[in-house]
């Protein structure tokens, strides 16, 4: 199931390049989607920690397209409907199914 959720994450993180193509905001995008993809191997960070990354980069990217008067409105409510499916899975993932952090000690 976690395949699955990663999958659809690396799904979200592309259709953002077809949606406001290839600029800095959707390449550091990459972020948070490696954050839960990392998961899969044992790095388990929070959702909030993935939300703080998204919302830090979408705030930055409106300040810059408005900076430069290049805000698009209809591409930003793209962007903030990936972003929402983007957070829902992380969430979803961290509030159905337990990670177990074991911790290992020289005494064993």
């Amino acid at each position: 199931m976690l395949t699955g959720m990663i999958i659809a994450q690396f799904v979200v993180w592309i259709l953002g390049f077809f949606v406001k193509g290839i600029c800095l905001y959707n390449i550091l995008l990459i972020i948070p989607t490696v954050m839960f993809a990392g998961r899969k191997i044992g790095f388990y960070k929070k959702w909030t920690s993935s939300l703080v990354v998204e919302v830090l980069l979408l705030l930055f990217s409106v300040v810059w397209s408005l900076l430069f008067h290049k805000f698009i409105w209809w591409k930003y409510l793209l962007i903030l409907i990936l972003r929402i499916i983007s957070i829902g899975i992380i969430f979803y993932d961290d509030s159905v199914y337990l990670y177990i952090r074991e911790e290992y000690t020289d005494d064993e």
